[in-house]
Parts: C-alpha cells; structure tokens; sequence
C-alpha cells in the first residue's frame, strides 16, 4: 500500500513539472484569455466527443481529474524523455497480435501527450487492417484515412480536431483490402512526407 501511496504522489510531482510550461503551437491560431489557453482550428473540422462513450471504452486520458490517467501521465513523460534523447518525432504503438490494447494505448498516450503546452500531437489510424481510433473516440462518420489513400479527399479535408487542444487526427474509417501493399503505396509515401512536413 505504501508503494502505491509513492507512486501516486511521483505521479502528482511529474504532472505539476508537466503544467508548469507554456509555448505556442504552431499550424493554430492561439489566444490567451486571462489563464486559458484557447486554440482555434480553421482548416481542420472539430467535433466534440462523449466522456461517457470514452468511459466505456476505456479513454481515461480525456479527464485531468481522472486519477487513473497518472499512469498514462508517468508513462508520456518516459517517452517524451527518451524522444527528446534521440531527437526522435514519431513514435508507433504496435503489437504481436490483435486485441493487445494498442488502440486504448495510443488514444490515452496522444491525449496524456497533447496536455503537454509545448507539444502538439497527430494520431494516426495505420491499423489498415481493423481500424479502431474512431470507434473507440465516437467520431462521427466522415472522410478518413482509406478516402486520401484512394484519391477521394485531400490530407487537409480528413484531419478531425477531437475538441483537445493540440491534438489532431487522422482516423481511419474502414479496414482496407491488400493492406501491406498499401503501406509502398506512392500515395502512402506521399502522406509520410507531407506529415513531416507539417509536424518539422
């Protein structure tokens, strides 16, 4: 019990380092009203998400409050340190097999990650196969990964702003046919390139 007690309290100290930082963000337009930070997105389409459908799906890192989410916090600062180490800007959440929780992980991370004020996050669905990030955020339906790769929409029009600041999507909508292909795909390597372009 003791240790629990310890951990909770490192969690506490690390979240309050976390907070103490301030710095724009770019590719958004930020006004700062009194203590709150409000960003505004003009290109890319914002929709508000359900706490309760997060809650059944076990998104805790929506929440500040949520004590639960301090695992997810502890576990941004770890990675964080470790990119900035390596001056690494992508990171990629895999498993050996399905139903390992990737998805929850990598919801919890970005949404822990973009609560930092100097870091901005894009997560992207390259689960080809049996793309979740969507379901599991209850995004409403709309263009997605699978309509850019087949030549109907453009990056800008399939990015979603999830209503959290610094925290953009691309989601993927629905599982695509011959998915190792797509990955060495022209338009495939095109979307790497033009991501790190916009996140340099």
């Amino acid at each position: 019990m003791e240790r629990i007690k310890e951990a909770i309290e490192k969690a506490k100290a690390i979240r309050r380092q976390d907070q103490a930082g301030h710095s724009k963000v770019p590719d958004a337009e930020m006004a700062v009203v009194g203590d709150v930070e409000k960003i505004t997105y003009r290109q890319t389409s914002v929709v508000q998400l359900d706490p309760l459908h997060l809650e059944e799906n076990r998104i805790i890192s929506f929440s500040k409050n949520d004590p639960r989410s301090m695992s997810f916090d502890i576990l941004r600062t770890q990675v964080l340190r470790k990119m900035q180490e390596n001056s690494w800007r992508t990171l990629a959440i895999t498993s050996p097999t399905a139903e390992c929780g990737k998805t929850v992980v990598s919801i919890n991370l970005a949404l822990s990650i973009a609560q930092q004020t100097e870091q901005t996050v894009l997560l992207v669905d390259f689960d080809l196969r049996k793309p979740r990030v969507a379901q599991y955020l209850g995004l409403p339906p709309g263009l997605s990964l699978v309509d850019y790769l087949e030549e109907n929409a453009e990056l800008a029009e399939v990015f979603v702003n999830p209503g959290v600041p610094r925290l953009t999507l691309l989601p993927n909508g629905s599982p695509i046919e011959n998915a190792s292909e797509t990955l060495t795909t022209a338009r495939m390597k095109a979307l790497v390139s033009d991501i790190r372009d916009r996140y340099d």
